[in-house]
């Protein structure tokens, strides 16, 4: 494939114009798309997000690397797995990523679009599908390795480790509660299954749902603002009772969180008074573990296909 693909793909092809760039396929049509064009927007869709680090990103010489200081690497492998594995067929996806490796390897460096001095966009994500919600989360965790590259005074890179794992920790809390409150808006039924569960001497609240249906909202946002995101029980139990998802395991999340806690609470130090070490492949574990932690949860909502008016960057 050559640049300029995007000129061969039909109008239906795109799920926004405005802005047109990055390019984002729609969703319906990609999946029953000619082979051809599904490999094109696949592989437009990645090279519109992501480049060369050679373009935007500081090398070491001392290291012979790069230096990802606006987050990545990004794998085209696991990207675009995430991206469109339930949309085009693998092998479609697996061409791409062989492509894409043989040009620049498997390591890139994200884009970052920048408005027009007169445009009043906000560029900021906004959370309209449960795909943009694990996107955020995954921006959220490597906006955190990217400080891992920094380089100073020892110590202070010791410290800034440790605020990074902690930080990790924070994007899984933040994650579950973006979810809980996407899902709460988007589908009343959730509404209405929740304030049951919280409440259950609100039931009669139920009989009249139309003129009932703020209040219920307000008072399950309500208890969404004050739940301890960390507290897997209290979690697991509103997922399961409220949203119909049993949560995975918190198993190998338990030993992150009391490191967390005294990261946080303690000054990195753990309640015998020593030191909380952390180095850079934990903090890369972990990454990897609340990422598939929540896209196991993802997997278990209600499954949405991108509409219109999706937010533009997924």
């Amino acid at each position: 494939m050559e640049d300029g693909d995007l000129s061969n793909l039909p109008f239906e092809a795109w799920a926004e114009r405005d802005p047109p760039m990055p390019f984002k396929p729609d969703d319906n049509w990609l999946q029953t798309a000619p082979r051809d064009q599904q490999a094109i927007a696949v592989r437009e869709w990645f090279t519109h997000r992501f480049c060369d680090p050679a373009d935007n990103t500081p090398y070491n010489e001392q290291e012979g690397c790069y230096q990802f200081i606006h987050g990545g690497p990004h794998s085209p492998d696991k990207e675009l797995y995430a991206r469109f594995s339930r949309i085009v067929p693998d092998d479609v996806i697996n061409e791409v990523v062989k492509e894409l490796e043989s040009e620049h390897g498997a390591e890139w460096a994200p884009i970052h679009y920048e408005p027009d001095d007169d445009d009043e966009l906000s560029w900021a994500p906004i959370v309209s599908d449960t795909e943009t919600l694990l996107w955020n989360l995954h921006l959220n965790l490597e906006d955190g390795i990217a400080v891992l590259t920094l380089q100073g005074d020892a110590r202070a890179q010791e410290i800034a480790t440790q605020l990074v794992y902690a930080q990790a920790i924070s994007a899984l809390e933040n994650f579950l509660w973006e979810t809980a409150r996407y899902w709460i808006e988007r589908d009343d039924e959730f509404a209405k299954r929740c304030i049951t569960f919280l409440s259950p001497d609100q039931k009669t609240m139920l009989g009249d749902v139309n003129q009932h249906l703020d209040d219920i909202k307000n008072k399950v946002h309500g208890y969404l603002n004050r739940l301890v995101w960390h507290r897997w029980d209290k979690v697991a139990s509103f997922y399961e009772k409220g949203l119909g998802v049993k949560i995975p395991s918190t198993e190998l999340l338990h030993d992150a969180l009391k490191k967390r806690h005294d990261i946080v609470h303690r000054c990195g130090r753990d309640h015998d008074g020593y030191e909380v070490v952390v180095n850079h492949n934990d903090v890369r574990l972990l990454s990897d573990n609340i990422k598939a932690f929540c896209e196991a949860i993802a997997d278990a909502l209600p499954y949405e296909s991108s509409e219109p008016w999706d937010e533009w960057l997924w």
